[in-house]
């Protein structure tokens, strides 16, 4: 009977008064309710976490263009697990993505924007897409 505990059934309540203890008196029961894990707490809040994260993206424009800079650490919580990750991707001519956050979300999106590409070069039509396109 205990190798199928379930921490959900009726289980007796510890009483200090031993002479008003009745075994078949149902007040005495109650049942227990798992406590929540920190994990299942936060999903109420943050649908994603993020686990390889970057950090910095800078972007200077100018009448003649646009400087973009971005370190190349990739951290793992607090440890510094990928040294060498561009987060800098060119598009095309015209189009520069940088992104900063969560690695696997910019992975996805560079994915998406380059498939988008891939789409409009198929069709030949001899245009470019521009940022707003994208």
């Amino acid at each position: 009977m205990l190798s199928e505990f379930n921490p959900c059934q009726p289980c007796w309540d510890i009483i200090n008064d031993k002479d008003a203890f009745n075994i078949n008196n149902s007040s005495n029961i109650h049942t227990i309710i798992p406590l929540e894990t920190e994990a299942e707490r936060n999903i109420r809040t943050r649908t994603v976490t993020p686990v390889v994260t970057g950090s910095s993206v800078v972007a200077f424009t100018s009448n003649g263009g646009a400087i973009l800079a971005a370190d190349t650490l990739g951290s793992y919580g607090l440890l510094a697990k990928y040294r060498n990750i561009s987060r800098i991707h060119q598009v095309n001519e015209k189009t520069v993505l940088a992104v900063g956050g969560d690695l696997s979300d910019a992975d996805y999106i560079k994915e998406a924007v380059d498939s988008k590409v891939e789409q409009d070069t198929i069709q030949e039509d001899g245009g470019e897409m521009t940022p707003l396109a994208l």
